[in-house]
C-alpha cells in the first residue's frame, strides 16, 4: 500500500472555519456538498468529491487520516503510525487507529455519512451531472471508521494497573510528531500528526499481523537504520505474540525493495523453493542489471511485476509505462543472451501459488 502517482498534487482538505470578516465557510461548504462538489470526511472537514471518488483505497485512507488529525488530533498508533512513518503495508487497514485514555471510548466508531445530510442518491445525481466520467457507484461513498485503543501495555503490568497510572497522570503514551507532509497523497494539518514512536508501533502491530503482512513491514524496517525495536520488546505480552514476532523478524531481509518482493519471498518459501539471492547484479554486453531474485546455480532470474509495477511511482520512478515495458524487454533479452532464464510473476500468482510453483518447476527449481 502506497500512495500517489508521479506528478500528482496532494489533496488539500477544506475546513469549515470562521473568516477574518466574521463569516463562516460552513455555509459555502454545505452548499458545495449539495451540488455534489465536495464530500464531508469528518465533521467540518471536506474533500473535493472528484478527488475522493477517483482515489484508490489507500489514498482514501490517507485522506481520512489527515481529516481525523485535523478534526480531533488523536495519538495515532498501529498501522496508521506505520503509514505515517513511511512503511509499506500489504493491504489498506480497515480503520484509522488511535489511542484513548478513556476505557469507555476504546471501541470502533463508524464513519459519518460522506454526503452529510444530503441523501446519497441525490448526491450521486448531482455529482454525475457535474462529472461525466461515468456513474458514481454507492460503494465509492463509503467512509473509513476510527478505532480507538487503550495505551499499549507492557508485559508485567496488568491493564488495570496501567489504567490507574493513566488516571493518576503518572503514565502517558509515548509520542512523537510527524510533519504535515508525512502522507504523500494529502496535505496534513499544519501542526503535523501526533504519533506513537515507530519502534513501538512496529512491535505492537507486527505481532498481530499475518506472517506475510509482518514480513512486508519488517523487510522495510530492516532496510532502515532508524528503528530500534529492542527497547520495546517488553510490549510482546504473550508467548504467542513473541513467537509470531520472532518468526517474522528472523525471516525478514532488508534487501527486499518493495512489498511485492517481500510478498514473493514468503510465497517462494511456502512452496518449498530454494531461497534466492536478492538484488544480484548481472553484467551483460548491454549493461549491468540488478535482479529481484536470482538462483545462480540454476542460472534463473525471478522478477515480480504486474500492473501495479508499471503504473505506480514507487516502482516506475516517473518513467512512462510504455518506455518501462520496452526497457524490461531489452533487459530480458540481454539476460537470456547470457544463458539466464527469466521467470516473471505478479498478482495472479499471489492469488494462486500453484501458478508460481508451475513456473518455477518449469525452470528446474522444484
Amino acid at each position: 500500500m502506497r500512495s500517489t502517482l508521479e506528478g500528482t498534487t496532494p489533496v488539500e482538505l477544506l475546513k469549515a472555519e470562521r473568516q477574518a470578516d466574521g463569516s463562516h465557510t460552513s455555509e459555502r461548504l454545505t452548499e458545495m456538498l449539495r451540488r455534489g462538489e465536495v464530500l464531508r470526511v469528518r465533521r467540518g472537514i471536506y474533500v473535493p468529491a472528484q478527488a475522493w471518488v477517483e482515489a484508490p483505497p489507500w489514498t482514501q485512507y490517507e485522506i481520512t487520516v489527515a481529516a481525523v488529525a485535523i478534526s480531533r488530533a488523536p495519538l495515532f498508533c498501529r498501522e496508521t503510525t506505520l503509514l505515517l512513518h513511511g512503511l509499506p503495508l500489504l493491504k489498506t487497514p480497515p480503520a484509522v487507529y488511535g489511542r484513548t485514555s478513556d476505557p469507555g471510548s476504546a471501541k470502533q466508531f463508524a464513519p459519518p455519512p460522506l454526503t452529510g445530510k444530503v441523501p446519497p442518491q441525490q448526491f450521486r445525481r448531482r455529482y454525475d451531472a457535474t462529472y461525466a466520467d461515468g456513474a458514481l457507484h454507492q460503494a465509492r461513498l463509503s467512509g473509513i471508521s476510527v478505532k480507538l485503543l487503550e495505551a499499549a501495555c507492557p508485559a508485567g503490568t496488568s491493564r488495570s494497573e496501567l489504567r490507574q497510572c493513566v488516571r493518576a497522570g503518572t503514565y502517558r503514551s509515548p509520542e512523537v510528531r510527524r510533519d504535515a507532509g508525512a502522507l504523500q497523497a494529502v496535505v496534513g494539518p499544519k501542526a503535523g500528526y501526533r504519533s506513537e514512536p515507530l519502534s513501538l508501533a512496529v512491535i505492537d502491530t507486527v505481532s498481530r499481523m499475518s506472517f506475510t503482512e509482518a514480513v512486508v513491514v519488517l523487510d522495510a524496517v530492516k532496510a532502515r537504520n532508524d528503528v530500534d525495536v529492542d527497547k520495546w520488546l517488553q510490549y510482546l505480552r504473550s508467548q504467542r505474540q513473541r513467537e509470531r514476532w520472532q518468526r517474522a523478524w528472523d525471516f525478514a531481509d532488508g534487501r527486499a525493495e518493495s512489498a511485492l518482493e517481500s510478498e514473493s519471498r514468503v510465497l517462494i518459501d511456502q512452496i518449498k523453493c530454494p531461497a534466492p539471492t536478492l538484488q544480484k547484479v548481472i553484467r551483460t554486453p548491454a549493461g549491468a542489471f540488478r535482479t529481484d531474485f536470482c538462483w545462480e546455480r540454476e542460472r534463473v532470474v525471478g522478477e515480480v511485476d504486474g500492473k501495479v509495477k508499471y503504473f505506480h511511482q514507487q516502482y516506475t520512478h516517473g518513467i512512462d509505462p510504455a518506455e518501462l515495458h520496452y526497457r524490461e524487454k531489452q533487459r530480458r533479452e540481454a539476460l537470456e543472451g547470457q544463458g539466464w532464464r527469466v521467470v516473471r510473476w505478479g498478482k495472479d500468482e499471489f492469488r494462486d501459488p500453484r501458478m508460481l510453483r508451475a513456473r518455477l518447476s518449469h525452470v528446474g527449481l522444484l
